[in-house]
């Protein structure tokens, strides 16, 4: 399954657009899948009004493995908050949207646990930008030596 997969309703019910450059082959573990997902459903749930929410999944490899990208239209984080983002039930915005806090958490836990790191790089009113470096191994294995 694919972590775009599981989003069908969402992306359906706001019209999300959800592109991806050429991607490697990636085995995984569910873990890295829900980690995507969520990323994916933030830029989902995080989408400025009167917009279409749109986000899209890169990926490019350099000495260490592969960097992952996802990036998105939405709203934006303050320049103060990019690494409370991922502190646990840290909620930047109201009751207005939908969660508990732990996704972004959850996820930074799963990513440091395959040898990696998450970061997001934003500005208010014009998206974010997760970026997840993981190494080719011994955390993820089976990914070419080529994106196709």
């Amino acid at each position: 399954m694919s972590a775009g997969a599981s989003l069908d309703p969402a992306i359906t019910d706001s019209w999300a657009v959800i592109t991806h450059d050429p991607l490697p082959t990636l085995v995984a573990n569910e873990q890295l899948e829900c980690v995507f997902r969520n990323l994916l459903s933030n830029a989902v749930k995080y989408a400025r009004p009167a917009l279409t929410p749109e986000s899209n999944v890169s990926a490019r490899q350099d000495s260490k493995g592969w960097i992952f990208s996802v990036s998105d239209n939405g709203m934006g984080i303050a320049p103060e908050y990019p690494d409370r983002v991922f502190e646990i039930s840290n909620r930047l915005h109201g009751p207005e949207i939908p969660g508990n806090g732990v996704g972004l958490a959850l996820a930074r836990r799963i990513v440091e646990g395959l040898g990696g790191k998450i970061r997001v790089e934003s500005r208010i009113d014009n998206g974010s930008t997760f970026f997840l470096p993981l190494p080719v191994e011994p955390a993820v294995s089976g990914l070419p030596q080529n994106p196709a």
